[in-house]
């Protein structure tokens, strides 16, 4: 049993840099889709470079230190799999009074940016039929489109979410009416088809939005590609998720199966490392991540490290024809 620890799987230069950079197949920059990323934090005082830029700084060449599957430390045919624990960083287990999931899969992610193309004008002296106001446009699309993604999402997608976490106007003064907008829309879910259909409906909800001059008002929708790299979804081994189960059981720790809606390291090892992946989660303190009060009770981190550790030695055992008790 080996033990990582990977650097960077959320942070300045989008996701999953460690686990990317170790399941690289060369050296050519290209083989690292998030090579070219800029950094992401708009409110760090670090100024917005590349990761290639940040790299080339410090003199080095970019060239991970270890490969899997390529360097002689790391054959790839020595391991049965990755398994990974973590937070959930959502409110199901906490809800349910359950102490532990095994993951099941982890969901895709896409990104795009939605412009508002409107009319800047003297916010006391044009009156309000005469206005092409993008700002308003904005909140009037984001707001039905979110009512449309529940009622899609409720019946044919419930594990998928939304989130129209950027927003900005221009030129963003209190007296002029805002001639342009943008704000940007992702989305999640644990299937290709699932995320398509998403898409389908942010379509059909921009195209009905630039035929409705009654909600409209002159202001032009569209969307456009984003910068953010696309992430698909990817399952879980299903040995391994039962094997989580199995230990869950003979540690007498309560246990369910849920999807990860974050993106996480267990992923990369599978769809680029081509290793077997498993994860487990514990639960978080009123859900809560991403934030200074991010925490989860030393009660249900000795649960779960015990039920890791259980179904660690549970897999290797197993795979070498062993009995674990």
């Amino acid at each position: 049993i080996d033990v990582v620890n990977f650097q960077d799987e959320e942070g300045r230069f989008g996701s999953l840099v460690g686990s990317t950079s170790i399941c690289r197949e060369s050296d050519d920059h290209d083989d690292h889709p998030g090579f070219n990323a800029i950094s992401s934090n708009p409110t760090s005082a670090s100024p917005r470079i590349s990761l290639a830029q940040a790299i080339e700084e410090r003199g080095l060449d970019g060239s991970p230190l270890f490969r899997l599957g390529i360097d002689p430390l790391l054959p790839k045919d020595q391991y049965i799999g990755f398994f990974e624990a973590h937070i959930e960083q959502g409110r199901r287990l906490e809800r349910s009074g359950i102490n532990v999931a095994a993951v099941t899969g982890i969901v895709g992610l896409r990104q795009v940016q939605v412009s508002f193309t409107g009319q800047a004008n003297h916010a006391g002296s044009t009156a309000m039929v005469d206005r092409s106001d993008a700002g308003l446009a904005m909140c009037a699309f984001a707001t039905e489109l979110n009512n449309e993604l529940l009622a899609f999402t409720t019946e044919h997608a419930p594990d998928a979410v939304w989130t129209m976490g950027q927003m900005s106007v221009s030129p963003g003064a209190a007296s002029i009416i805002p001639g342009s907008a943008c704000m940007s829309l992702q989305w999640r879910a644990p299937s290709d088809h699932e995320m398509d259909q998403m898409f389908g409906v942010i379509s059909a909800h921009a195209q009905k939005a630039n035929e409705s001059s009654s909600v409209m008002r002159g202001v032009h929708v569209q969307v456009e590609e984003s910068d953010r790299l696309e992430v698909n979804p990817v399952g879980m081994d299903e040995w391994m998720v039962a094997h989580v189960e199995t230990a869950a059981s003979h540690t007498g720790v309560s246990c369910t199966r849920l999807v990860s809606g974050a993106i996480h390291d267990a992923g990369m090892m599978a769809k680029k490392g081509g290793l077997p992946a498993a994860m487990m989660f514990v639960p978080s303190i009123n859900g809560i991540s991403h934030d200074f009060t991010e925490d989860t009770s030393e009660e249900d981190i000795a649960a779960g490290a015990e039920v890791y550790v259980q179904a660690a030695l549970q897999m290797v055992a197993d795979a070498n024809g062993l009995e674990f008790p």
